[in-house]
């Protein structure tokens, strides 16, 4: 008897670590499976405030919501960054998955090329977030997702930086969502 008990726990333990949500990334220096990024994949708020100067530009800082404030960002590649957030499908409310991207105010650069970057989601496009030297966009952006979007319970999320623009330019601090707007 007391077997089956202990066998019955281990089975819930297995089952209960299965089914973990994954609410957020923080992004830092190592990739999801805890492999150490190559340099350029990820910068700290200093290496960034720094490029940003050079480039008459200030870096807003990372943001401090959903207490993730950690001062190290993505670089999201120029083919992209994939990565994937769960939720529960039997819950049917929207959906907002905020994204805290690196974001910089002008500071006296006129030749600033405007950027963006569009966001899909489970290779949907569902916005896209553009960098004008004139205008400042809001951080953490946010989007909605219907859950029929994503019925399964995984979100598939994937941002593309326009190839207009050589080099890297957008970052990511982290992102996670929730059934409420922020």
């Amino acid at each position: 008897m007391r077997f089956i008990f202990f066998f019955l726990i281990i089975i819930f333990f297995i089952v209960a670590n299965e089914t973990k949500l994954k609410k957020f990334i923080n992004f830092t220096e190592k990739n999801e499976y805890g492999e150490k990024l190559n340099p350029e994949d990820y910068k700290t708020f200093g290496e960034l405030k720094r490029w940003a100067n050079f480039q008459n530009l200030s870096l807003l800082p990372d943001s401090p919501k959903y207490g993730l404030k950690d001062g190290i960002a993505r670089i999201i590649p120029v083919e992209g960054l994939n990565f994937y957030l769960t939720h529960d499908s039997n819950i049917k409310k929207t959906i907002y998955v905020y994204f805290d991207f690196t974001t910089y105010q002008n500071i006296g650069n006129k030749d600033a090329p405007i950027r963006s970057l569009s966001i899909f989601v489970n290779d949907k496009q569902k916005s896209n977030v553009v960098f004008d030297k004139d205008k400042l966009e809001a951080n953490p952006f946010r989007i909605s997702i219907d859950p029929s979007e994503v019925s399964s319970g995984r979100i598939n999320l994937k941002l593309v930086p326009d190839s207009l623009v050589a080099g890297r330019f957008f970052g990511i601090w982290d992102v996670f969502y929730s059934y409420s707007k922020e």
